[in-house]
């Protein structure tokens, strides 16, 4: 039986979108909320790293993997549809996708800050 503390903060029933959920900051949230059970959509920019979500698996959750580069305006655009239309009603939401670039601040192109 959980603690009550375990049923105060369960996510249980509920499904969280997570972007950038394949390292860093997005994996480890992904990895917590599903630790507290929720079932998770992975939005990856490809099929290549699986390991979150064999990860989430182990934890006895749902996970299902959408294919979006966030960083293009019409794949983001039709994400949404594509959840919905799965069937899928999202209750929590974390962005996490984002790349970085290195430059000095001075002379830092505006088609990488554009991307970033």
């Amino acid at each position: 039986m959980p603690s009550y503390l375990e049923q105060l903060f369960s996510l249980e029933g509920h499904l969280a979108v997570v972007t950038g959920g394949t390292r860093g900051i997005g994996q480890s949230m992904a990895l917590a909320l599903a630790g507290a059970g929720s079932d998770i959509i992975l939005i990856q920019r490809d099929e290549k790293d699986l390991d979150t979500k064999q990860k989430i698996e182990a934890l006895g959750r749902k996970v299902f993997v959408y294919i979006a580069d966030m960083g293009l305006q019409e794949q983001v655009e039709g994400l949404v549809k594509r959840i919905r239309d799965d069937g899928h009603d999202v209750d929590i939401l974390v962005t996490s996708a984002g790349i970085q670039r290195r430059h000095p601040a001075h002379v830092f192109p505006m088609s990488d800050w554009h991307d970033v």
